[in-house]
């Protein structure tokens, strides 16, 4: 005679791997069409969930509505390091390059928070940008921003700017739209 247990362990393993299965299932993904003039090209891996390049490119063409970009994602510390000041650590900064539509989003090897807020955030940058209420030069090594036709001042706190204040408020919004159009 079998211990009146036995069944409902059998049960209760069989429960936990359904659940395990279903927890762990990968999202079916939307396949999309994209414009030839919108190219992004990651050189960082992505994360399992989603693809870097997808992300932008759902982002900036789905959700924006730009039609043309040239971005390359990378990784480059020294860069990152370059600009940081005592009041912040850069984790990104999305470098607008001569050639118009043509961006740089140079991203921190290890970044200290998650990938997706990374790359929404700059991605309102690039938004910023392209509606021409931003723009950065480098004089000497030295950042600074013209927002909105004004010169800012240089030592004005990060979190104080209006244009990183706009890209904070709009970054989950940012990774939500997508997630909904991403998935099926």
């Amino acid at each position: 005679m079998k211990p009146w247990y036995i069944p409902l362990i059998i049960i209760g393993i069989l429960f936990i791997i359904l659940i395990i299965l279903l927890v762990s299932k990968k999202k079916e993904r939307n396949t999309f069409i994209f414009p030839e003039t919108f190219q992004v090209t990651s050189l960082i891996e992505s994360p399992k969930d989603y693809d870097i390049t997808d992300l932008v490119k759902v982002i900036g063409n789905k959700i924006m509505g730009y039609d043309t970009a040239n971005i390359t994602v990378y990784s480059n510390n020294s860069i990152l390091n370059k600009y940081s000041t005592k009041d912040i650590e850069l984790q990104a900064i999305l470098y607008k390059n001569i050639v118009p539509h043509t961006y740089s989003l140079i991203i921190r090897d290890n970044p200290g928070v998650s990938l997706e807020s990374i790359i929404c955030h700059e991605m309102v940058h690039f938004d910023q940008n392209e509606r021409g209420d931003l723009i950065m030069k480098d004089e000497n090594g030295k950042l600074y921003f013209i927002w909105k036709g004004e010169k800012q001042i240089p030592l004005q706190s990060y979190l104080n700017r209006p244009w990183e204040k706009e890209a904070s408020q709009r970054q989950w919004e940012l990774w939500n739209q997508f997630k909904n159009l991403y998935y099926k």
